[in-house]
């Protein structure tokens, strides 16, 4: 079960760079002037299919359907609670806490919020068009006219680069004149799980922070209650796929090279390493935040088996103590 939610979210990588790398090739539609007359010099199709469609689908609710399976609580001693919690210390002392944590988790949430500002709006993947591939004989143009298409400078203008932000606002305008589902379901993808859900647990995160160190924990009588943010944070943390788009459009640009067979370039663009830098803040914040919480919750559940074991212990000692009295 454990291993089910981890791996969940991680059969999706691709759906995110199908639709990077769709916007790229649409991208490359170009007119020119040809005679004072305006001329398509080369245009992009691209297009998602039923095939985006279902993967798409399955990858989402197959993530949705995680978050309601329950993994068991492990039985434990309050010896071995005991015993782990010594060693548990002495890692968190390393570890902030307090007014420490709650500056630094302050501190992680703004960096987030300006790489993933800056980063949106930076292009992530580039994409160019080289010619000679395409002329004979590896190719259909023929080589007599290889003189008249360089005249038009094709790959000067098919230079082509995105950010995530410009496909978001691409897909938007395609679903506002009667986009097709493919297209919904790609805006929904990046909007609601690669952008909101991943800016909406960072700022539980912080609420989490502030839980801790005022003091909620200890107070809290019902361990359903104690841990309230980082409930809600685990579930956005399981739902929120910026990693997983980065780990896409990273694997595409890895794998780009099958692609100049043809005539097509894949290149790296800054706006993906300040997203991973985004996500690098995303994952520390989560980390700092929800470490102390095991810790806390099993010191908690030991507590009560620690008195169960004394009160059992007492009572052995008075039932003895009886029963002796009794035979003398």
């Amino acid at each position: 079960v454990i291993v089910l939610k981890a791996i969940s979210k991680w059969a999706s990588p691709d759906i995110f760079a199908y639709v990077i790398l769709i916007h790229l090739v649409r991208s490359l539609t170009h007119e020119i002037d040809f005679w004072g007359m305006p001329m398509e010099a080369m245009r992009g199709v691209g297009e998602l299919r039923l095939g985006f469609t279902g993967f798409a689908t399955f990858c989402v609710f197959s993530t949705i359907a995680t978050l309601g399976l329950r993994t068991p609580d492990e039985p434990h001693n309050a010896r071995e609670v005991a015993t782990e919690g010594g060693a548990s210390q002495r890692y968190l002392r390393w570890c902030p806490s307090g007014k420490s944590l709650v500056a630094l988790v302050c501190v992680l949430f703004a960096a987030f919020a300006v790489f993933l500002c800056t980063g949106l709006q930076m292009p992530c993947m580039a994409l160019s068009v080289n010619m000679d591939p395409m002329y004979e004989p590896n190719g259909p143009i023929p080589l007599s006219m290889k003189g008249m298409v360089e005249q038009f400078h094709l790959e000067e203008i098919s230079k082509t680069d995105v950010s995530m932000w410009a496909c978001i606002t691409e897909l938007a305008s395609r679903v506002a004149h009667g986009g097709g589902p493919n297209d919904c379901i790609a805006l929904g993808l990046y909007v609601v799980f690669v952008i909101a859900f991943t800016a909406l647990d960072m700022f539980v995160l912080v609420i989490g922070a502030f839980q801790q160190h005022s003091g909620i924990w200890g107070d809290a009588t019902d361990s359903t209650h104690r841990f309230s943010a980082l409930g809600v944070s685990h579930a956005l943390k399981k739902l929120s796929m910026m990693d997983v788009a980065l780990v896409g459009l990273f694997l595409i640009l890895c794998c780009g090279s099958v692609y100049e067979k043809e005539g097509l370039s894949l290149h790296f663009r800054w706006g993906l390493f300040v997203l991973f830098c985004a996500e690098a803040c995303h994952y520390l914040t989560y980390f700092l935040v929800s470490r102390p919480a095991p810790q806390a919750s099993r010191q908690a559940a030991a507590k009560p088996a620690e008195d169960l074991e004394d009160n059992s212990s007492n009572r052995e000692e008075e039932d003895s103590s009886s029963m002796s009295g009794t035979v003398v």
